[in-house]
């Protein structure tokens, strides 16, 4: 679904690389395109500021890195780091994901998890 749909691509068309780490600026590129899925008005919620490591973040990424940025949807890792080729942890992505859902308005808010 997600390859069909243009969220996740391979490297090339034929690498895709299903158990690498993900990088932060591949996820967030990822995240950008499953938002967009869902009609998503991404304008900005915050100003946008360059990050200080702005020129280690990939030219194919920097467009979905600024605009979940100033949406509010991701941050850096303070002193306004972005880390683009550090690997994402389950946390970010989790984080990531339930933002853009919630967004999207694809979480209950009645839904609580058993315990």
């Amino acid at each position: 679904w997600a390859t069909d749909n243009g969220i996740v691509t391979g490297y090339t068309e034929k690498a895709f690389g299903p158990n690498d780490p993900i990088r932060r600026q591949d996820i967030t590129v990822i995240m950008s395109r499953l938002a967009s899925t869902f009609d998503m008005d991404l304008k900005a919620g915050q100003k946008q500021a360059a990050f200080a490591d702005d020129q280690l973040i990939g030219g194919y990424a920097k467009a979905a890195v600024y605009q979940m940025q100033s949406a509010s949807i991701i941050a850096g890792k303070g002193n306004n780091i972005f880390d683009p080729l550090g690997n994402t942890t389950r946390a970010e992505a989790a984080k990531i994901l339930y933002i853009i859902l919630e967004k999207a308005g694809k979480i209950d808010p009645a839904y609580t998890i058993p315990s």
